[in-house]
C-alpha cells in the first residue's frame, strides 16, 4: 500500500512539474481567420462624359500673354550650353565644349569663376 501511496504522489508531482512547465512556453499563436477575397468587379463601362483620347500629335494652343520681359542683359566670356539662375544673384552655366565647363556667378552676372567640382 505504500508503494501505491508513493506513485500517486509522484504522479501528481510530475503533472505539477509539467503544468508549471506549460506556463513556460511562449504563448500560442492562433491561425487567422480565413478570409474569402472580393469577388472580381468589372471596370464601369465608357460613359459620354470620358474625356476623348487626343492624337499625341495634336499641338496644344496657349493663350498669349504678351511678349517676354528682358530682365538682364549681359555678356558672358565662356562658351555657353545652358544657363540658370535660382534667384537675382546666383547663376550657373554649363558649358558647349566637349569638357561641358561649369561657371557660377553670385553678383547677378556681372563675374563669372570656373567652378572646380568634377564632373565625375
Amino acid at each position: 500500500m505504500k508503494h501505491y501511496h508513493r506513485m500517486i504522489v509522484l504522479f501528481i508531482l510530475a503533472l505539477l512539474f509539467a503544468w508549471a512547465l506549460a506556463g513556460c512556453s511562449s504563448p500560442a499563436t492562433q491561425a487567422p481567420e480565413p478570409t474569402q477575397a472580393p469577388a472580381p468587379t468589372q471596370p464601369p463601362a465608357p460613359t459620354s462624359t470620358t474625356a476623348p483620347v487626343m492624337d499625341t500629335a495634336t499641338p496644344v494652343v496657349v493663350e498669349d500673354t504678351g511678349p517676354w520681359e528682358l530682365i538682364i542683359k549681359t555678356t558672358v566670356e565662356q562658351p555657353v550650353r545652358m544657363a540658370a539662375f535660382m534667384d537675382e544673384n546666383f547663376g550657373v552655366t554649363g558649358g558647349a565644349d566637349s569638357t561641358g565647363q561649369a561657371y557660377y556667378t553670385t553678383d547677378g552676372g556681372a563675374s563669372w569663376t570656373r567652378s572646380t567640382a568634377s564632373s565625375g
